[in-house]
């Protein structure tokens, strides 16, 4: 049975404990196989079938835990078989536990997941496995749309868009293409005038991993064709959108690169307001992602156990424990003042085919004109700020559709940003710092910088060093 929360901390604060690194090392050698090593030697004594984990880890066993990632420093491993010079590690999983040496295998936590990116070597006796961050893998890939080449799949939706510019496939057609799920227009415009009567096709595209939708006015358009889509058959939503926009839309995009990202357990409780994303050409994850996940105020990251998760850096939640003076064992150090907001412009229902007076009908309204010639719809907060006399006005774009979610989303960041934010660090700090995960909230009490009272910090960095169990901390107040 699995340590909980709290036997683990309980563990890494005592100093009681023969704590030892297990590795599990993925290779392709006429098949796939996996090397179990350890820094110190380990069976499971419980398990009479137990891997045997060689003692040859060298060196220090380091990960490093940033809000983009966890990202595992280089290992190195005594060359103990020759054949090893032949084994095909590279692309393949390389996992990092911790724990002691009289745990069952069971006990043991995970600290961190990766692909093995090269290997390398100072000297004949060893090896030197490096790492490429997960996060860069996942997320530096082309979404494809559903196909190559002329029959691309493009232009291409994901979720809910606001005026989007469709494909003329014909006199009275056009067409865009979604994922697998059926997408389509709450309202289609011809230069911005509401046209009725048309007809909406849903056909499968090419190998069936996608849905060509095609829709079909009663005669030719005046002028430039725009769409508002929206997943489900107006007026009803997909219930799968409702429930869970943003991982419902990561779940799509997996369908459309060449290596899908394991979703972690936090976009089970995402924002669920409504988003969308549109391509005109192939796309890339990176942006696709970020700007999804700015709209929403998280921070995508791939965590300990190689999976998208996203967190919001915010107000201090509960904390997980206290930390004192006698856990850092050297000084904090000030590393950043953020200054409050004067004043936050939001955007939001991004306008995907922006039109000007040359492509909209005279006919349309002074209010609609406006809304279709700028890219993004704002709400704004503006206060009286004194003793900043460098602090600008902020303005960021999101990807949100209504106009209520904007408004929420900008109060919270305009209250979250009332008063100054410090990020502060610990050049070292005990082993306890091990359990602490980004995003953590844990209460300081230090002598450092006024917090002798005791205050409620959030945990946005943390370097753990599991053969020293030391750990560089940074934190967020």
């Amino acid at each position: 049975m699995a340590l909980s929360d709290s036997e683990w901390r309980d563990w890494l604060a005592t100093e009681d404990k023969d704590p030892v690194v297990l590795v599990e090392a993925q290779y392709y050698d006429g098949g796939l196989k996996t090397a179990y090593w350890s820094d110190a030697g380990y069976i499971d004594r419980t398990d009479v079938d137990g891997q045997n984990y060689l003692p040859v880890i060298v060196g220090e066993v380091v990960i490093n835990d940033t809000l983009r990632s966890s990202v595992v420093d280089d290992v190195e491993v005594i060359l103990y078989d020759p054949a090893m010079l032949s084994w095909k590690f590279v692309g393949y999983s390389f996992k990092v536990w911790y724990g002691d040496r009289s745990w069952p295998r069971g006990d043991f936590v995970l600290q961190g997941t990766e692909k093995t990116g090269n290997i390398s070597s100072r000297e004949p006796s060893k090896l030197l496995f490096q790492f490429t961050d997960l996060a860069d893998i996942y997320f530096d890939q082309l979404v494809n749309g559903n196909g190559l080449g002329a029959d691309a799949g493009l232009p291409f939706v994901f979720g809910r868009v606001f005026n989007f510019e469709p494909l003329r496939t014909g006199s009275e057609r056009f067409t865009y293409y979604t994922p697998n799920i059926i997408a389509s227009p709450e309202a289609v415009r011809d230069n911005g005038i509401a046209l009725s009567g048309y007809t909406i096709n849903f056909i499968a595209d090419g190998t069936g991993d996608g849905l060509r939708v095609d829709i079909v006015l009663t005669a030719p358009p005046i002028g430039r064709v725009t769409l508002d889509i929206r997943p489900g058959v107006p007026p009803n939503p997909n219930p799968a959108w409702l429930s869970s926009n943003l991982k419902y839309l990561l779940q799509q995009m997996n369908a459309y690169i060449q290596l899908p990202i394991p979703l972690g357990p936090t976009l089970d409780s995402a924002p669920t307001d409504d988003l969308g994303y549109g391509f005109y050409q192939y796309g890339n994850v990176q942006t696709m992602l970020n700007e999804l996940c700015d709209s929403l105020g998280l921070n995508p990251r791939i965590n300990k156990s190689g999976q998208l998760d996203v967190i919001r850096i915010g107000s201090a939640g509960t904390p997980t424990r206290l930390v004192t003076d006698s856990n850092l064992l050297k000084r904090l150090s000030l590393k950043a003042i953020e200054p409050p907001y004067k004043q936050l412009e939001l955007g939001y229902r991004r306008n995907w085919a922006v039109q000007g007076t040359d492509t909209l009908a005279s006919t349309v309204s002074a209010a609609n004109a406006l809304l279709y010639s700028r890219e993004y719809s704002y709400e704004k907060e503006t206060r009286t700020l004194t003793g900043y006399p460098f602090v600008r006005n902020q303005k960021r774009e999101t990807l949100l559709y209504l106009q209520a979610d904007a408004e929420a989303e900008l109060t919270r960041r305009w209250d979250l940003r009332a008063g100054e934010h410090r990020t502060y660090e610990t050049a070292e700090g005990d082993g306890s710092f091990i359990a602490d995960n980004i995003g953590d909230t844990i209460t300081l009490e230090s002598s450092d910088y006024g917090f002798s009272a005791g205050e409620d910090v959030v945990v946005i960095g943390n370097k753990k060093n599991l053969t020293r169990q030391r750990c560089q901390v940074e934190i967020w107040v």
